[in-house]
């Protein structure tokens, strides 16, 4: 999976590099062929995605109840009794009566597993916590290994969990299947979560494709299923897909860098061998750039705290030597980043605890209604496609605000979305 590049505001560049113009490394960014198949490769890992996050607003309905059973025979009510379907009461005149249905829109786990709903709820929870531990997994080895790795093995275990949730013999089977395919999910999410800035297939539209697919499944168990067939679509795609060469750079992986540069050109032209050598240079001058860059963000975080240890001062000096042969000093760099972490510790924390409320705010008000359907009016699938079709209206509102108005900017849409909240 890319990670973007920061670009500039304004229109967006039109798809016309020809062979023949000197190459630049934003040009990967065009919106040529190898980025057209990037988005649909998204569009199955995010389809993927929310079949998973919004499995439990499926697999949690309640039935639709219909007893009489009071009201009708309340003299053989001691007789009652019920299974997932129907109650019934024995008479002495017609035997075995059925005075109590139950009708349901959608199979629940509930049908195939006699449990308490605060049992399912609970179930929900944990497997949610299960989100949270696969993002913040996948997203430092993803740092570590490439996007591309993280996601490959993060989508095969989210199919076999996939596979093998419908068969837990039991509730605590389940959750534990459950908790494990959320695990894989979040990593997926944090891994390929850079994309949202660059294209307008979120989670919002896929909530209304997922309503159509549930309509069709009926039951937990295919749903998980074709959640689990769905998923082998990214599998498939990701294997032609590369690391960005920009993070390839960062990492001062300059050879791998030029030869991803030169696979995407290649989607969107044919290179002649001249065309290849100007890409290769481009893209090891740039790996250059980065390096003394952040060479000289080691050295001024360094003269930061130099006063205090000046050891640390010459050991940068020591490394000096390593920036002739292509090497960066991210571990020095990575100590001046952690010691100048507490030097601004403040204003950290208040942009973390501006984006945390942000966050849970949002999440609390989306996730708390898809998991709590059964207290709207109408049937789940209906509900689904509004709440999705109402956030990505808004979505869509706000990047095109953001875009075409010079004035409005991220900080007034997020304390205008804020005080509606």
């Amino acid at each position: 999976m890319l990670k973007n590049s920061e670009e500039g505001r304004g229109k967006p560049k039109s798809f016309e590099i020809l062979s023949n113009t000197e190459f630049k490394i934003s040009d990967i960014q065009t919106c040529g062929n190898y980025v057209i198949y990037l988005t649909l490769v998204y569009f199955f890992m995010v389809l993927s995605q929310v079949c998973n996050l919004l499995f439990m607003t499926f697999a949690d309905r309640k039935p639709k109840v219909e007893d009489v059973c009071e009201k009708e025979y309340p003299d053989y009510i001691s007789t009652k009794i019920c299974n997932v379907s129907n109650c019934w009461v024995t008479t002495n005149q017609s035997g075995n009566v059925v005075c109590s249905t139950r009708t349901y829109d959608f199979i629940p786990i509930s049908y195939d597993f006699d449990i308490p709903v605060e049992y399912v709820k609970l179930g929900t929870t944990v497997q949610n916590i299960g989100l949270m531990v696969g993002a913040i997994v996948a997203g430092n080895l993803a740092d570590i290994f490439g996007r591309k790795k993280i996601l490959l093995s993060f989508t095969v275990g989210l199919i076999i969990f996939l596979v093998a949730t419908p068969f837990s013999p039991s509730f605590i089977v389940f959750t534990i299947f459950r908790f494990f395919d959320m695990i894989f999910t979040g990593g997926k999410h944090c891994v390929c979560n850079p994309m949202w800035v660059a294209t307008v297939i979120t989670y919002s539209p896929n909530y209304i494709i997922l309503a159509g697919i549930a309509y069709l499944c009926k039951k937990w168990k295919i749903l998980s299923w074709v959640a689990a067939s769905i998923t082998v679509l990214p599998l498939t795609t990701i294997p032609f897909l590369m690391d960005t060469p920009r993070w390839l750079i960062k990492k001062g992986r300059s050879e791998e860098a030029s030869k991803a540069a030169v696979y995407i050109r290649k989607w969107d032209e044919n290179l002649t061998p001249e065309r290849k050598e100007q890409i290769v240079a481009v893209v090891r001058e740039a790996a250059k750039e980065e390096a003394c860059d952040r060479l000289k963000f080691c050295a001024d975080n360094i003269l930061i705290v130099k006063n205090e240890k000046r050891k640390e001062e010459l050991l940068l000096l020591s490394f000096i030597q390593r920036l002739e042969t292509g090497q960066l000093c991210s571990s020095i760099c990575y100590q001046f980043q952690f010691s100048n972490f507490f030097l601004n510790l403040t204003d950290r924390f208040i942009h973390l605890h501006a984006t945390f409320h942000c966050r849970f705010s949002t999440s609390f008000i989306s996730y708390g209604i898809a998991y709590n359907m059964d207290a709207l009016a109408g049937t789940v699938y209906i509900n689904v496609i509004i709440l999705g079709a109402a956030r990505w209206a808004i979505n869509i509102s706000a990047a095109g605000l953001e875009f075409s108005i010079q004035s409005i900017g991220r900080r007034l849409l997020h304390l205008v979305a804020v005080g509606f909240i």
